[in-house]
């Protein structure tokens, strides 16, 4: 009996978006955006494939640190005490994702405004080196935001809890933090967000698009 309100929440939110953020919503209309994200992210792009994507960019930008954007320099892409820590996501992470994506069925763009946030963290906080493991709050906590900040209507964090399977008290924790280390500044602007896809684009080229395939 939950299943249809929770569909009718999740096309309203749709709905909602293409209004307020119509860009955001389709990240191909602008021409510097268009080409690697297109072929990742298009209104063909499965489940499957927007968790194969989320999962080895929040993996990349929270462990690897590539230069996308500013978000950090090659200072970063080598620290002694993480040379342990795998060079992309492993099947645990990406079938986190795909579990979250599934459940929650947001939009491309909250998922791009998820990563947005987390490069904003780094570029905010250089400093920062996440254990192996701690993806798992990051993407949730970002997710969580994005859908937040772009959505009317929203996941209480009892809901991302949850999905998640992480405490509500965890999450709630983690929600201030983040929230306290990009200084409670959610807003992207028009010409931030497309300076951002650019860069997705960019750097998705050189590595030769992942999640495809």
């Amino acid at each position: 009996m939950q299943g249809v309100p929770h569909q009718q929440q999740q096309q309203q939110q749709q709905q909602q978006q293409q209004q307020q953020y119509p860009l955001a919503n389709d990240p191909t209309r602008d021409t510097r955006s268009a080409g690697a994200i297109e072929t990742v992210i298009n209104p063909q792009t499965s489940v499957l494939q927007l968790a194969e994507f989320a999962s080895v960019m929040v993996y990349t930008l929270w462990h690897t640190r590539p230069n996308i954007n500013g978000a950090s320099s090659n200072a970063y892409n080598v620290v002694p005490h993480r040379i342990s820590v795998p060079s992309s996501a492993g099947p645990a992470f990406k079938k986190f994702c795909l579990k979250v994506l599934s459940a929650t069925q947001l939009s491309s763009s909250v998922i791009l405004l998820s990563l947005k946030y987390i490069q904003k963290l780094l570029k905010n906080n250089p400093s920062i080196h996440g254990q192996q493991g701690s993806e798992f709050r990051l993407f949730t906590v970002s997710l969580m935001l994005a859908n937040k900040f772009l959505d009317d209507n929203t996941f209480t964090n009892k809901t991302w809890s949850e999905v998640t399977g992480i405490n509500v008290k965890e999450i709630n924790v983690m929600e201030m933090e983040f929230l306290n280390q990009v200084q409670f500044s959610l807003f992207v602007s028009e010409a931030e967000y497309l300076d951002w896809l650019h860069s997705l684009e960019t750097w998705l080229k050189q590595q030769g698009q992942p999640g495809q395939g």
